[in-house]
């Protein structure tokens, strides 16, 4: 049981690293957009649903968009559960306009308004896993390394 307890906390020290740091990119890139962000018309061109491991369905739409005096920009977007069901039916796009929010300074950087998937709560998370991961291998090391001093 202590054995599998130490990966346990080997793999929150290694992915909270990388969940906050998503969180941290997403957090910058959202707050960019609220500060200086512009929004546009956007054409859902197409969608794809994806199901993962533990079968959570994650929903992708590519979006086209022509920010201010600029070219025509198509990228695709994760967006929430929600989002999916309000413009598809049956397996097809019914509502094929959306509001994309982009940065002026590059428009490739972009969030569908009220429909864009949300990571900035990985953050903290991230932080949280790895404070705990990091006290409990440091107990859990801590109390191999008393065992072995006594036993010499």
């Amino acid at each position: 049981m202590l054995g599998k307890l130490k990966w346990l906390f080997i793999a929150l020290v290694i992915g909270g690293p990388v969940l906050g740091w998503q969180g941290w990119q997403d957090r910058q890139k959202w707050g960019r957009l609220e500060a200086n962000g512009k929004t546009t018309a956007g054409v859902l061109e197409e969608g794809s649903v994806s199901k993962g491991r533990r079968g959570r369905k994650s929903y992708e739409f590519t979006v086209s968009y022509t920010p201010d005096g600029g070219t025509v920009q198509q990228r695709a977007f994760a967006v929430s559960k929600a989002f999916a069901e309000r413009v598809t039916r049956d397996d097809q796009i019914v509502q094929d306009q959306c509001t994309v929010r982009y940065d002026p300074t590059d428009p490739a950087i972009a969030i569908i308004v009220d429909g864009s998937e949300d990571q900035r709560a990985m953050l903290p998370i991230g932080i949280g896993m790895f404070v705990v991961g990091a006290i409990g291998a440091f107990f859990m090391f801590r109390k191999k390394a008393d065992a072995a001093s006594t036993a010499g």
